[in-house]
């Protein structure tokens, strides 16, 4: 799932800024860290840090909603159509 949304964000700066509440200094240390491994890889290195910031890992689930309302933050609608329709697929299953 976290595949398919990433293929579709345009900016997955702005997603960590506004979806996930990153600052400046979190986004530079990402972009240091993973720039040269392409989009892909910075957005889900941002993605996996949040989930690990706001404690999805360990002390609450990561729900469909709280990704939405991430993605929402950011209006990256394409990524949200994507995960609408997974989720949808998922259900038929």
């Amino acid at each position: 799932m976290t595949d398919t949304i990433i293929r579709h964000m345009k900016s997955w700066e702005h997603t960590a800024r506004v979806g996930y509440g990153f600052t400046e200094a979190e986004i530079c240390h990402l972009k240091f860290d993973y720039q040269t491994q392409g989009f892909k890889e910075c957005a889900y290195q941002a993605y996996l840090k949040w989930i690990q910031n706001e404690g999805y890992c360990t002390r609450k689930p990561l729900t469909a909603w709280t990704m939405l309302q991430a993605l929402h933050k950011a209006k990256e609608f394409e990524a949200i159509g994507s995960l609408v329709k997974t989720l949808k697929t998922s259900e038929e299953l």
